[in-house]
């Protein structure tokens, strides 16, 4: 899926540069999940400018459901933890904001889901229980210092974790919850890239 810095087949950075500037979805597009944040030197809401996106699904049958993870009101500094994470077998395919750049605008998650059972795909891949937390302070990235922030090897994006400080940025997310994907088997490769994409291979 990818090596632990965001390179695999089929990988593309979606730029977020504008679009999460004010309101509305970032996303990746069908069927690629977020296993990379690109920050710019700052540590507002808008900081945020590209996502690395990686295929999971390579055909419609493959793709299960989506929906929308609520974290409205519970990423507001209001001295509480919260540790947002997708269900099972589901991944972060984009992020929704509000207008303002404050933590607290961040208020949705995109998770989506893959279809484990459809054997018939020569794609066909699946979840497995392990996930990790990568702390992002310990690593002083997500919003400390320009660049990357990685999901492990062959790991996606599945959650974060707001912190109980008063801290209403991205120094409020001490974690990131990022879960395997396995491949089944992998008989051809990737098809073509979302337009206007370029490979991270």
């Amino acid at each position: 899926l990818q090596d632990g810095s965001g390179k695999g087949d089929g990988c593309y950075d979606a730029n977020w540069w504008d679009t999460f500037n004010s309101a509305g979805w970032s996303e990746c597009a069908d069927g690629y999940a977020i296993v990379g944040l690109y920050f710019s030197d700052c540590n507002e809401l808008y900081c945020l400018e590209s996502a690395r996106c990686c295929p999971v699904a390579y055909f419609e049958p493959d793709m299960g459901s989506c929906t929308e993870g609520d974290v409205w009101g519970k990423f507001d500094d209001n001295g509480d933890d919260h540790y947002f994470k997708c269900a099972s077998s589901s991944y972060i395919n984009g992020l929704y904001r509000t207008d303002g750049n404050d933590l607290h605008n961040l208020e949705s998650f995109k998770c989506c889901s893959y279809d484990v059972g459809n054997t018939n795909s020569v794609y066909q891949q699946y979840a497995t229980t392990n996930c990790v937390d990568v702390d992002t302070v310990s690593s002083d990235t997500l919003g400390y210092v320009t660049g990357w922030t990685w999901c492990p090897k062959n790991m996606v994006l599945a959650g974060m974790f707001k912190d109980g400080s008063d801290y209403d940025d991205w120094y409020g997310i001490d974690k990131i919850w990022c879960c395997e994907i396995a491949r089944k088997e992998r008989a051809l490769r990737y098809g073509s890239l979302p337009a206007g994409a370029k490979g991270k291979k």
